[in-house]
């Protein structure tokens, strides 16, 4: 699915640079980690349920606006139509892309909280902080700032 976005949805690391975070298919080799992102991915699901219901009833309030603006303009119909779809189309956009954003973060911090690598999930454990105080992945090259305090290692 990331392959498919463009590069303005993909999220950054520490340095700004656009990155890919970890595959769905290799989150499930990684045992508990894969566990609490796939927990953190069906969070994410649900409350774009929700946003998908918020965007139903924006276009119902979109579409009474129409039926009460209708009659004093005489032309509405196919610009009125038009102009409903383009609305609901942006409507579902932002939230996708705002979905998208909380749950890149979501899982760059549950990463980076067991001091991995969001974008291919190499340990960092060892690694020498650069100056800035990032610690720059031999993998992949995305830089990251590692919390002070790893949490509890899982296998």
């Amino acid at each position: 699915m990331s392959r498919l976005l463009p590069s303005v949805l993909r999220p950054r690391d520490h340095r700004g640079v656009r990155v890919r975070l970890v595959e769905r298919s290799s989150a499930r080799r990684e045992g508990m980690l894969g566990m609490e992102r796939r927990q953190i991915v069906s969070d994410t699901a649900e409350r774009a349920v929700a946003d998908t219901w918020l965007v139903i009833l924006g276009g119902i309030m979109g579409v009474g606006l129409i039926l009460v603006a209708a009659p004093a303009v005489q032309q509405w119909g196919m610009f009125g139509a038009a102009m409903l779809g383009l609305y609901a189309a942006l409507c579902g956009f932002i939230l996708f892309a705002v979905n998208r954003r909380l749950l890149a973060r979501e899982v760059m911090t549950l990463y980076l909280s067991h001091r991995r690598c969001p974008a291919c999930a190499y340990a960092l454990d060892h690694l020498h902080q650069e100056s800035d105080g990032c610690v720059i992945c031999p993998e992949c090259g995305a830089a990251w700032c590692l919390p002070q305090e790893p949490q509890e290692r899982f296998r």
